[in-house]
């Protein structure tokens, strides 16, 4: 085509609206709310097995099943990451699965696997009632969440109690202080928190490192459920958790005070749901149709009802009693210090960093 040919094409399309190169497409409206039929067709989920799964098969997807004429088939074999890299971007395991961030990063650092966050926005009616923070990932919606803290044993430690993020490091600590392992998803969060705290912001990684040095010895946990038994049976008393279980040992009588992060350095613990990109239309609008009935303020209420301390995201929602007794509100200012951390740029530096870290925890 001659120069100006193109020229002229360009002027045209300018005049039409539209830009000759480059211009984003309109997202792909798939779903406008209610319900539709289905046909029996099936929708592929990925979540979590045991006791999770039962609430959801028992409470929620039959609701959904019968409503648009679809059969959910449920697979509870997580890790998802390896079934999405094994298959392919183009046979993706399932059209909606359910991560915490951390995990999510690493499958959509390693192709090109979701459909992005306005799209989803665009295909959910539901999308105006929930908060903001729920979509900063950029990957996926987050529809329950957590609070990372540090949980203390009130009746094992002595007064004056820990209060501040720092009050994890001192000296009377040490050996009975515990943190996680590198492939546990609490693990950024807190030494990007650290870095923010007592250095120049959450990617200095020089004072990461000093944060682990001078928190040894620490004992290091593989998951929640190991750190929850260490403080039941004393074998640490300063931990990090998150608020969830916090709320279900309290609930269980053990004397615990907790320790929240810094305004600003909230992190979260999330429970966030992706669309396949690559999947048919058909499956995609069940995937944006279930996923606004998650996000609808019934669905909210009854899923943190059930849930193991999970908040909800929708801003309309009621704290179930609970949680309200323990103090957790559903405001705007509640949600205000709430903070996502970068896992694109953890992704980045993982490596060094994870090698770094486990060098120090290994007494090197």
């Amino acid at each position: 085509m001659k120069r100006s040919s193109i020229l002229l094409v360009a002027l045209l399309g300018l005049l039409m609206g539209f830009s000759y190169v480059g211009q984003a497409a309109e997202p792909e409206i798939l779903y406008t709310g209610g319900t539709f039929d289905a046909g029996g067709a099936t929708f592929r989920l990925g979540n979590w097995g045991g006791f999770w799964k039962e609430q959801w098969m028992e409470k929620f997807i039959p609701e959904f099943e019968k409503d648009f004429n679809c059969k959910v088939s449920y697979d509870g074999g997580w890790p998802w990451f390896p079934k999405y890299v094994a298959g392919g971007e183009k046979n993706p395991p399932h059209a909606v699965s359910n991560w915490n961030l951390f995990q999510m990063s690493k499958a959509a650092n390693a192709g090109d696997f979701f459909v992005d966050i306005e799209e989803i926005k665009a295909n959910i009616p539901n999308a105006d009632q929930i908060w903001d923070f729920a979509w900063l990932s950029g990957t996926g919606v987050t529809w329950g969440f957590g609070e990372h803290c540090f949980v203390y044993r009130k009746d094992l430690v002595e007064e004056p109690h820990p209060t501040e993020f720092a009050d994890f490091w001192e000296d009377r600590f040490d050996g009975m202080r515990a943190s996680y392992i590198t492939s546990n998803g609490l693990f950024p969060p807190l030494w990007m928190t650290a870095a923010q705290v007592f250095g120049e912001g959450p990617h200095d990684v020089a004072t990461m490192e000093k944060a682990m040095k001078d928190s040894m010895p620490m004992k290091i946990v593989d998951f929640t459920g190991t750190m929850q038994m260490f403080l039941e049976k004393g074998e640490v008393v300063i931990g990090e958790q998150w608020d969830g279980e916090l709320y279900t040992m309290l609930e269980a009588g053990l004397p615990l005070g907790v320790v929240w992060w810094p305004k600003g350095y909230r992190a979260i613990l999330s429970q966030t749901f992706t669309v396949s990109k690559h999947v048919s239309a058909l499956e995609k609008k069940l995937a944006y149709a279930f996923i606004n009935r998650a996000l609808s303020a019934r669905w909210q209420y009854e899923l943190a009802e059930v849930s193991l301390g999970l908040r909800s995201t929708n801003k309309y929602v009621r704290v179930p009693e609970k949680l309200a007794k323990w103090g957790v509100k559903n405001t705007a200012e509640a949600v205000a210090e709430i903070w996502v951390p970068e896992y694109t740029w953890y992704r980045e530096n993982e490596d060094e960093i994870v090698r770094m870290a486990e060098s120090i925890f290994a007494g090197h």
